[in-house]
């Protein structure tokens, strides 16, 4: 089975199709649901699990990194994993749309 599926798929670079289809559906959505267009759309990897290469090809740009705790975690008693934050600019005039 797993040879016939191989014979008729071929995307070679599946995870940066992917991403591009997400990214694709994000503008329309975003302009359905709150009114107005995206702009840097974020993505958060868990570093000890993964290495976000799908991203840096995808020419995501990465910002940092988080610090280890939730949003949800008023006492800073919960510990989770350290995760990259990576954002991808929706427009090229994003810095003077941003800035208004």
């Amino acid at each position: 089975m797993k040879d016939s599926l191989n014979s008729f798929i071929r995307v070679p670079p599946l995870a940066s199709w992917a991403l591009d289809a997400v990214l694709r559906r994000l503008v329309p959505d975003g302009e359905a649901k709150y009114g107005r267009s995206m702009v840097w759309p974020e993505t958060f990897v868990d570093r000890s699990r993964f290495a976000g290469t799908c991203y840096r090809t995808a020419h995501w740009v990465r910002q940092g990194a988080t610090t280890g705790r939730s949003r949800q975690n008023r006492h800073t008693t919960l510990k989770v994993p350290v995760k990259d934050l990576s954002l991808y600019p929706l427009r090229t005039d994003f810095r003077r749309f941003l800035c208004v």
